[in-house]
């Protein structure tokens, strides 16, 4: 979400998000997520994280995926370069 969305809370029920769930924990990464576009040309992997997904807040969920995963991204976003 952009700048100026205005966001609206909605609600699933069990079975709806455990249907979510399930795929984001099976689904195939290679054919599943070929459309998202690569940042700086790499594919980032989505992560499942339980520990990252039950927060509560999302300010507290961004800090505590920053902390977790800041070095993984940044490694991944700029591997060393071959001379």
């Amino acid at each position: 979400m952009g700048t100026g969305f205005h966001w609206e809370p909605f609600r699933i029920d069990v079975n709806e998000y455990d249907e979510v769930q399930l795929f984001w924990k099976t689904m195939n990464y290679n054919e599943d997520v070929k459309l998202i576009k690569p940042y700086k040309g790499v594919h980032i992997p989505f992560v499942f994280d339980d520990e990252i997904l039950n927060i509560k807040t999302h300010i507290d969920y961004l800090q505590a995926s920053r902390v977790k995963y800041e070095n993984v991204f940044i490694a991944l976003c700029n591997p060393p370069s071959s001379k």
